[in-house]
């Protein structure tokens, strides 16, 4: 407890330990390689978290996994942390703030790694891009397949509802006609009549079958309307 209290401390500190210029034998261009490489790394870091940020706020449509995108970010940043620190530490040798910088890098890191392991069971779930587009053009040829079988029955329905309306209305004719010629016998024109009354129930039936048709028809066609 007691290394834990001063490491806090001194977090800051550095006088007990000398500037990494001074550990070992730096040429220029060792030094220089290793301070620009951790520099562009570092800034490589910090922006990649900006764009991600600016990605999820931007987008127009609600994204998934939302919490993966900012675990992501932090854990890129908490790394360009550590490289931004070992460039520094050339000239201000802050090794207990690296270290602190390296456990919250840890912490995140392993963070992320927990949340990936939750969420890939979810993300191999969803179907990919090829797929979606697999199944929306095979969607679109169920539809077409759909729309030619519709058109076709009815066509046959208005064909069929031509050719039964052919005899009814001969049928319809006859029992008329019978009925002006036939003898005053209330049997006979009360079975007249409830031929016709079945005729004119089927004629509507027909009709009703036609226009019931072309009606899904033209919603069909038109389903905003």
């Amino acid at each position: 407890m007691e290394q834990i209290g001063d490491f806090f401390r001194k977090l800051v500190d550095t006088a007990d330990f000398p500037a990494r210029w001074h550990c070992g034998e730096w040429s220029d261009f060792h030094g220089w390689l290793y301070i620009i490489s951790d520099l562009l790394i570092w800034a490589a870091y910090f922006a990649i978290p900006l764009l991600i940020i600016w990605f999820i706020t931007h987008k127009k449509h609600k994204l998934r996994f939302n919490r993966i995108y900012l675990l992501f970010a932090a854990f890129i940043l908490f790394c360009g942390v550590t490289h931004f620190l070992d460039a520094v530490i050339f000239w201000n040798p802050v090794y207990r703030l690296s270290a602190l910088a390296r456990l919250a890098t840890a912490i995140v890191s392993w963070a992320t790694v927990f949340a990936l392991i939750r969420l890939l069971p979810k993300a191999f779930s969803l179907k990919s891009p090829d797929e979606l587009e697999a199944e929306v053009e095979k969607r679109k040829r169920s539809e077409e397949v759909l729309r030619l079988k519709n058109e076709e029955l009815r066509k046959i329905a208005w064909m069929q509802s031509h050719e039964l309306r052919g005899p009814l209305s001969t049928i319809l004719m006859l029992l008329t006609t019978y009925e002006h010629v036939a003898d005053n016998n209330p049997e006979k024109n009360e079975i007249i009549r409830g031929i016709k009354t079945s005729a004119d129930n089927l004629d509507a039936v027909i009709h009703k079958i036609v226009t019931q048709t072309e009606s899904i028809e033209q919603s069909r066609e038109h389903p905003n309307d």
